[in-house]
């Protein structure tokens, strides 16, 4: 009996409470409402103070952009951030210095009277051209085909590390045995020229709840500065090498012990590193040919945007493990004179070697978001692989290059390629990516964006492939894949062949392909040359 009077006397509470919510409801609807009617009364009697209460004239129920009420904004943000700003150096005028941080252009944003948060802000710094779509191109291609056949790997270099100086930088907490000893150096100049190791840094991409996420195995092959180059051999040889490794194989391989039929890469524009450079290309070539792979992707960012390539989020766990490290330079002895010059070369690669051997030893007891890092002392080689490139019949066929991305692909040909391994062109026709195009909603319906105009944006990739009907009329045989490019815009001419149409990445590129429409020799023309050669002797 006390529990059901308890309840009741419960229920009547709420009861009781639920009438006053809905009576403060509507006693709130009300205040809402007389409140924008004498509003309305306000901006219909002064117009004057129209201006300063716009949201409450508004037809539409969304919320606009920042832009309708602040139409100087985005010029603004470009007028601060425009690297010729300057500011006086006697401090006699109010001219800006360039901002260099985003706190710093928020708050002048601020104080020029613009009401934008910080995150608003950053999302108006991010690039809207069409070199990032071809990453995210990638990406939806890797999560539709998902992980049984696609492998994706993303490489760069590491900041060079010194030796016989502070390995970072920087300042981290450090677990150390009471028993250690702190020593410092006595100096903080390089030691010699080129003493200084190169690590190169290959993630694998793993997937997760059918995503591609940022984890996954890493492997790092560390080089001398002083005796070897990063090139694009030697990317070659570490790639393969990961490619091996029982730590990828899981991700990268499948159950017959293949490497999967889809290879991405993404990249750094490095020199040593851009697939639109001929020692790059040919190098992935290769691995396209020794693997029987479908398709090989390789795509980087533009300048100044390498910060958005994957490897970089595991940059900053591998230089926390550095902080505190003094990599030795003379462990074997010293090779150096008192000029800094060396005097014993042979010592000196043994000293090389054991400073990169220790700092191998470092990262591999990093874990990184539970996998694991293999990193090894990778010594320097005097015959190191070099694969021959490609005729120009063949990449004509088999590859496709633009200004951020490299595309190889099998063809149809049985004499030339074996069966593909999955039914990849069944959803790219030629199997090569579609140009990146901008749309946007217009009158009549979706449509593309004209050239020059930021107006439209670059969708997926499904997007694109239900869009491919509609796309601008141009001159060219072949819609050019960096049509939207504003960085090849003025180059673009002089990068197409007037008879097939094939779009190149450089303007040499295209000169060794215009070698396959020279007209080959008749043999009346051979015949012509003996005997001019023949009347040429006798005379």
């Amino acid at each position: 009996i006390n529990l059901i009077n308890g309840l009741e006397k419960k229920k009547k509470e709420l009861e009781n409470k639920l009438h006053v919510l809905k009576h403060d409801q509507r006693r709130k609807r009300k205040k809402r409402s007389d409140f924008k009617a004498v509003i309305h009364q306000i901006v219909d009697k002064h117009p004057d103070v129209a201006d300063t209460l716009k949201r409450f004239k508004r037809i539409d129920r969304f919320r606009p952009k920042l832009e309708v009420d602040q139409p100087a904004l985005l010029q603004t943000i470009i007028d601060i951030t425009l690297s010729s700003a300057a500011a006086d150096d006697r401090r006699q005028t109010e001219s800006l210095r360039s901002i260099k941080t985003l706190d710093n252009l928020s708050e002048e944003l601020e104080n020029r009277g613009f009401s934008i948060s910080r995150s608003a802000t950053y999302l108006r710094l991010l690039p809207r051209r069409s070199n990032t779509s071809e990453v995210e191109y990638l990406k939806d291609l890797a999560i539709l085909f998902g992980s049984k056949s696609v492998f994706v790997i993303s490489q760069d270099d590491k900041a060079r590390v010194p030796l016989g100086l502070p390995a970072a930088k920087q300042q981290a907490p450090i677990l150390m045995h009471l028993e250690y000893r702190m020593e410092l150096p006595d100096h903080d100049f390089v030691v010699a020229e080129k003493h200084k190791l190169i690590p190169s840094v290959y993630g694998a991409l793993i997937f997760k709840n059918k995503q591609l996420s940022y984890s996954g195995p890493t492997y790092i092959g560390i080089r001398s500065g002083k005796h070897e180059h990063s090139t694009a051999f030697t990317h070659l040889a570490d790639l393969s090498k990961c490619l091996s490794l029982i730590e990828f194989k899981c991700y990268s391989h499948t159950d017959d012990n293949k490497l999967k039929p889809i290879l991405i890469v993404f990249t750094d524009g490095g020199p040593d590193e851009n697939p639109r450079f001929p020692k790059a290309r040919q190098c992935y070539a290769d691995l396209f040919i020794r693997n029987n792979l479908d398709v090989l992707f390789v795509a980087i960012n533009a300048p100044d945007h390498s910060v958005y390539n994957p490897i970089e989020r595991r940059m900053a766990p591998l230089s926390h493990d550095l902080s505190g490290l003094i990599l030795p330079h003379q462990y074997y002895g010293n090779h150096l004179d008192d000029n800094g010059k060396t005097i014993n070369k042979d010592l000196e690669q043994q000293n090389f070697q054991r400073a990169g051997e220790v700092l191998a030893e470092v990262w591999s007891n990093t874990v990184i978001d539970t996998h694991a890092v293999v990193a090894e002392y990778v010594p320097p080689s005097t015959n190191l692989y070099k694969p021959n490139d490609p005729d120009e019949q063949w990449k004509s066929k088999h590859v496709r290059q633009s200004q951020y991305c490299l595309q190889i692909v099998k063809c149809d040909d049985i004499n030339c390629c074996s069966p593909l391994r999955t039914n990849l062109k069944s959803i790219l026709s030629n199997g090569f990516l579609p140009p990146p195009i901008p749309y946007e909603c217009t009158n009549i319906g979706i449509s593309y964006s004209e050239k020059g105009k930021n107006i439209g944006s670059f969708g997926g990739l499904l997007q694109r492939l239900a869009l491919n009907s509609i796309q601008p009329q141009t001159k060219f045989l072949q819609f050019p894949f960096d049509y939207y490019c504003p960085t090849v815009e003025e180059k673009l001419t002089k990068r197409i062949c007037e008879i097939c149409g094939l779009y190149l990445p450089s303007k040499s590129a295209k000169i060794s392909h215009n070698k396959i429409h020279r007209k080959p020799r008749t043999e009346n023309s051979l015949l012509l040359q003996v005997k001019l050669q023949e009347l040429i002797i006798q005379s």
